[in-house]
Formats: structure tokens, C-alpha cells, sequence
């Protein structure tokens, strides 16, 4: 029985490490998948609006974003992959986006309530 149970944790063991990807050949940093993942986003997000002119969204797509960051769509793929192992790091690079597009959206506030009142004294 024992040897039975010493076998099972071994075979849990093992698939357990087939199934963690080792790095890619080419590894990003965590620095800069956050910074194409908040490019992404915000590009999504341009492109879900109705504020952005067509001609913009010709110039700033997905080939932008892999021309910016000088690589392959496999490469930030094969990336993407590897970090998705790892929540716990993904989490905290999902929550420093997150508070970039925040200061980016109190900043567009001062400047609309800024010009607001620039406005309002005209």
C-alpha cells in the first residue's frame, strides 16, 4: 500500500512539472509585458470608441504595438503563455496597469475641468 502511495505522488509530481512551460527563447520582462498589455488595452479601448477617428485606428492596431516593442507576434504569444503560469505576477501586473490607467484618467479630468472653467471665464 505504501508503495502504491509513494507511485501516485510521484505520477502527480511528474505531470505537475510537464505542465509548466519553460521560458521561451526570447523573454520579455515583466516590465515590458505590462507595458504591451496596457498597450493593448488601451488600444482595444480606442478602437471600441466612437471618439477615435478611422484613419488613427489604421496607424495604431496590433502591427503597431509589435512594431513598438521590435518583435514577433509568436514571441509575445509564446511570452504571454509563460506569464499565464504565474497568477500571482500577472495579478500584480494587471493591478500596476490598472493604476496607470487610473492616473491617466484623473489626469484627462483635470484637464476637462480646467478647461471647463477656462471656458467659463471667456
Amino acid at each position: 500500500m505504501r508503495n502504491r502511495v509513494i507511485l501516485l505522488l510521484l505520477l502527480f509530481y511528474n505531470c505537475d512539472a510537464l505542465t509548466v512551460n519553460p521560458p521561451p527563447e526570447v523573454l520579455l520582462t515583466e516590465e515590458t509585458m505590462e507595458n504591451i498589455i496596457h498597450d493593448q488595452l488601451l488600444l482595444r479601448t480606442m478602437q471600441n470608441s466612437r471618439l477615435v477617428k478611422l484613419d488613427s485606428l489604421k496607424v495604431f492596431n496590433e502591427e503597431y504595438i509589435l512594431r513598438k516593442y521590435s518583435i514577433q507576434d509568436t514571441i509575445l504569444a509564446q511570452n504571454l503563455e509563460y506569464y499565464a503560469q504565474y497568477p500571482r505576477r500577472m495579478s500584480a501586473m494587471y493591478s500596476r496597469i490598472e493604476s496607470r490607467f487610473n492616473f491617466m484618467l484623473d489626469s484627462l479630468e483635470q484637464l476637462a475641468k480646467a478647461e471647463n472653467s477656462k471656458k467659463n471665464k471667456d
